[in-house]
Formats: C-alpha cells, structure tokens, sequence
C-alpha cells in the first residue's frame, strides 16, 4: 500500500474542537433566538384577538348604551307627560313645582322655588 502525503495545512484537535464549541453555540443561539420570535409573533397575534374582542364589546357596550339612554329618554318624556296629566287634574296646571307626599294620602302641594327651605328643628 502506498503512503500519500499531504501538505495542506492543518488546525490542531483543540482548535478543532473550539471551533466545534463555537459552531454548536451559535446554533443554539439561533434556536433561542427562532423561540423567540415565534414567542412574539403568537403574542402578536393574541394581542390582536384581544383588541379585535376589546372593540367589539366596547362596540357592543355603546349599542346598549344608546339603547338604555333612548329607553330612559322615553321613559322621562311618559313620566313627564304623565305626571303634568295628573297634576293638572288636581288644578296644578300653572304652577312651577309640587310636591307629593310618600304616605297616605298622598297630598299634593305647591312648591315655591324662590323660598329657602326652613331648617328643620328637632
């Protein structure tokens, strides 16, 4: 069997196997760093999902509250209606504010707005 010799230069077994080290050490930086980012993109995209869900109940919410605000509105305007209905039945019909009372009888009273309220002593 013949020999062959080659004269090409050579790296010693430690410098091999630093380079070795090296290699394997910049390729689990590179998964870390792929780990990473994925991490990052799913939080991404939950991040949109969470404010994609935000404005759509906040959405939501202002729906239901044009709704209660228009509900109250009518409910007002019937109140309102209602109890100048009723007053007026009783002859209050050309006076500012009344009062009614929370027991029986219920008794109607004028309320003069100009007057202050006379403490009440106990």
């Amino acid at each position: 069997m013949e020999e062959t010799v080659d004269t090409r230069p050579a790296i010693t077994p430690e410098e091999f196997t630093e380079l070795r080290t090296l290699q394997a050490q910049q390729t689990f930086l590179q998964a870390q760093g792929y780990q990473v980012y994925n991490f990052i993109a799913n939080l991404d995209a939950q991040y949109a999902e969470v404010q994609q869900n935000y404005e759509a109940r906040v959405a939501q919410a202002k729906e239901q509250l044009v709704t209660l605000e228009t509900e109250l509105s009518n409910l007002n305007e019937g109140f309102r209606a209602r109890f100048q209905e009723i007053v007026t039945a009783y002859g209050f019909e050309n006076v500012d504010s009344v009062s009614i009372a929370d027991t029986e009888p219920h008794f109607i009273s004028p309320v003069d707005l100009s007057a202050p309220e006379a403490a009440v002593e106990g």
